[in-house]
């Protein structure tokens, strides 16, 4: 099967993310909120399936029913993604793309980004 564990989960959420972009229903700020003040301390500590034993099988599928339908079927690049190809604005390295990247402090950024990997090794992060 293509891909690892991990990148296809990932590819998931930025799946429907884009999607929920695309159709103006949240921003790449809201999205992000969402995503580290809830779906990540969430199965921060425990896991995914874990939370989906506890809430229960009938909940879930009733929830699915309800949720489902409106999911991103795109199997191929979405229009988000191709229109910051065609314009340049791919990311971090271009100085744009879901984000405006010019006034923002990369350092800073890539440095939250590995800070989690660190917090269990007793070793603060250099200034």
């Amino acid at each position: 099967m293509p891909g690892l564990l991990v990148n296809r989960l990932a590819q998931a959420m930025f799946r429907e993310s884009l999607f929920l972009m695309e159709q103006g229903v949240a921003t790449a700020e809201d999205i992000d909120k969402a995503i580290k003040r809830a779906v990540g301390k969430r199965y921060a500590s425990i896991g995914l399936l874990e939370y989906f034993d506890e809430v229960g099988f009938a909940l879930e599928r009733d929830i699915a029913a309800n949720v489902s339908p409106s999911l991103c079927d795109v199997k191929g690049i979405q229009k988000i993604v191709q229109k910051g190809l065609d314009s340049g604005k791919t990311g971090v390295a271009a100085g744009e793309g879901l984000y405006d990247w010019s006034g923002k402090d990369v350092a800073e950024f890539r440095m939250r980004k590995q800070a989690p990997y660190f917090e269990d090794l007793n070793w603060t992060l250099p200034e």
